[in-house]
């Protein structure tokens, strides 16, 4: 046995956030003008979050905010403070059916980076299938709808985020990854 001052000790990286903030539809709170009658409130809400912009990353609190229109977000000081965009492809009209999920993310340098979002949605229905089926896909097929195959209903099944959460679950498991101290 080694006395513990003696074991290599591995640095544990920065600390996990403690708080995650995500407001939808930010630009809602921006129109009508901030402080025009009938919305006296959103402009203290704006403030709050602009305060969690500027200040919460120290604190181990970060926000994320979803527009729809980004030009009245840039002028604010949290889209001033906002360190990664994500900008979501709009459906192009044209003969190509749209790739819902494909987006960029944007660093403050101009970087820009692709990437294909998952969709996590309610339950599912309970099939006769035990596992999923892995498919190889190419790049650019990665939003189409996923193949139909016949299924024998069996009632309401688990939510696909609930599944999602056994999957990394298991993964992790699988690699012996360190446990991680619940944040509740």
């Amino acid at each position: 046995l080694r006395p513990a001052s003696a074991r290599q000790r591995v640095d544990p990286g920065p600390p996990l956030p403690r708080l995650v903030v995500v407001v939808d539809d930010f630009d809602a709170l921006l129109s009508p003008a901030l402080g025009s009658p009938g919305r006296p409130a959103a402009g203290s809400v704006v403030r709050a979050l602009e305060a969690v912009a500027r200040d919460g990353e120290r604190l181990g609190v970060h926000l994320v905010a979803a527009t729809g229109r980004s030009e009245r977000v840039l002028e604010t000081e949290l889209g001033q403070r906002a360190s990664l965009r994500v900008v979501l492809d709009a459906v192009a009209s044209g003969p190509e059916e749209p790739a819902p999920g494909r987006g960029e993310l944007r660093s403050p340098d101009g970087r820009a980076t692709a990437f294909q979002a998952g969709r996590v949605t309610g339950r599912i229905p309970r099939t006769a299938t035990l596992r999923p089926t892995v498919v190889p896909l190419e790049w650019e097929r990665m939003g189409d709808p996923p193949a139909r195959r016949p299924v024998r209903e069996l009632g309401n099944g688990p939510t696909d985020l609930a599944l999602l959460a056994s999957a990394l679950e298991r993964a992790a498991r699988s690699v012996s990854a360190d446990q991680v101290p619940s944040l509740l």
